[in-house]
């Protein structure tokens, strides 16, 4: 059983905006160490700044779609919060922090509404239990 996720929103001036999906990455930035030791094998890895990198998807609004348009051209910082539940029934709230867009665009199938698709960069996340 896997974790369930019950809300997503981004938090922009005190105001939330809901969101209907995401995706979360957290890419380690790590890489192998050039330098060898003594059996020819690297010497460990290289850790470096975690990227942090949110796609979202909202309902496409065009209050909401000129508002993340500005929010790019701005370069607004703001936060995004999910809110979960854990298999063991604990819930959970990761708060992704320092929150910026780098690009956002909108899109539909044939018979079904249209979405907004946001991609955010954050700089850190803090998770509580």
């Amino acid at each position: 059983m896997a974790d369930l996720i019950n809300r997503v929103y981004v938090i922009v001036d005190g105001e939330e905006i809901e969101a209907n999906s995401i995706d979360q990455k957290i890419s380690g930035n790590k890489a192998v160490v050039k330098v060898m030791n003594r059996r020819n094998r690297a010497k460990g890895h290289h850790h470096g700044v975690p990227d942090i990198t949110l796609s979202l998807t909202f309902p496409n609004d065009l209050e909401i779609s000129n508002r993340f348009a500005t929010m790019l051209a701005d370069n607004t910082t703001f936060s995004t919060m999910v809110e979960g539940e854990a298999e063991s029934g604990d819930t959970y709230t990761r708060t992704y922090l320092d929150c910026e867009i780098y690009d956002f665009s909108a899109g539909g199938l044939e018979g079904s509404a249209e979405e907004i698709s946001v991609e955010i960069g954050a700089l850190d996340f803090i998770e509580v239990s």
